[in-house]
């Protein structure tokens, strides 16, 4: 029985679902943090904002709530939106390209530091075989409909090949500074 410590066992179990919940709430405090910066409510305080969310920063708190996010993290978010907390400027940027099987991608992303986030994504994408475009690359490949990208037309992934994108897409959606991911696969 040696090596089987029960203790040890949850130990690890617990780290695997702390680190996903707080990549979770990584992500989350991101988007609030730009929703209110978006919505520049003025002169208002955090725990206001918190109570009584407006416009995109209603979303964003909605989600803190449905992901059980403390309150006092939302509260950071929305002070460090408001300019209050003096933390690092946050970019919002679209990044086009195509990974395996010519699959399109739109990766939306929140980043305080562009160039660390397209090295890393150029380094996803080149390790699953794909390319990370140019501006406009991939996109025309996408419509807009109420505020989600569909895509024109989807590429079949046959069974042998699925696994590969997926893990792809499993990969790019893990990363910390992407929001939200669009593609253009259905899978068999």
């Amino acid at each position: 029985m040696s090596g089987h410590s029960k203790w040890s066992n949850i130990k690890h179990r617990k780290e695997a679902q702390d680190s996903k919940k707080n990549k979770s709430f990584s992500k989350i405090s991101k988007f609030i943090t730009v929703s209110v910066k978006k919505s520049n409510p003025g002169a208002i305080n955090a725990e206001e904002l918190y109570s009584n969310p407006i416009g995109s920063v209603s979303l964003a708190i909605d989600q803190a709530r449905s992901a059980n996010m403390p309150k006092s993290n939302a509260i950071k978010a929305i002070e460090k939106g408001l300019g209050k907390d003096g933390g690092g400027e946050l970019f919002e940027i679209t990044y086009e390209g195509y990974g395996p099987k010519g699959l399109a991608v739109i990766a939306e992303c929140v980043t305080d530091n562009k160039n660390r986030t397209v090295s890393e994504l150029r380094m996803i994408f080149s390790k699953a075989g794909g390319t990370l475009g140019e501006s406009g690359s991939a996109a025309y490949m996408f419509n807009d409909v109420d505020g989600h990208k569909v895509a024109n037309f989807n590429i079949e992934v046959s069974a042998e090949d699925s696994e590969k994108v997926q893990e792809f897409i499993d990969t790019l959606e893990n990363h910390e500074d992407v929001q939200q991911i669009f593609h253009n696969a259905r899978f068999d």
